[in-house]
């Protein structure tokens, strides 16, 4: 009976961090003349206002071998540069602005 108990709430102390890693609460990065950066859940959105421009990308989970390895350019303009990086972490450089912004993936696994 005591370890039930106990797996019972081991299992219930992972399912609350799963979940509460995955939250769809907005929170915004970045928020200037030139740039805003949100993340909602596992989407992030970006908007280039120097150019009008908007992106949206999202993080899912890929297996191990499927992983990216070296960093992607995704996006390179005259006024930003969005990289992926490997484990799911973006790096985004608003070149009129001035400013690098890291986003890491969150979550546990």
């Amino acid at each position: 009976m005591k370890n039930k108990a106990i797996a019972f709430i081991l299992v219930l102390g992972m399912l609350l961090c799963f979940f509460t890693g995955c939250s769809k609460a907005t929170k915004v990065i970045a928020d200037t003349d030139t740039i805003y950066i949100a993340r909602t859940g596992t989407e992030t959105l970006i908007i280039d206002r120097t150019a009008d421009k908007e992106y949206t990308y999202r993080t899912i989970r890929v297996k191990k071998e499927n992983a990216p390895t070296e960093p992607k350019t995704s996006q390179k303009t005259d006024t930003i540069e969005i990289v992926l990086l490997p484990g799911g972490s973006m790096e985004i450089t608003d070149i009129v602005g001035g400013k690098v912004y890291t986003i890491h993936r969150k979550g546990l696994f």
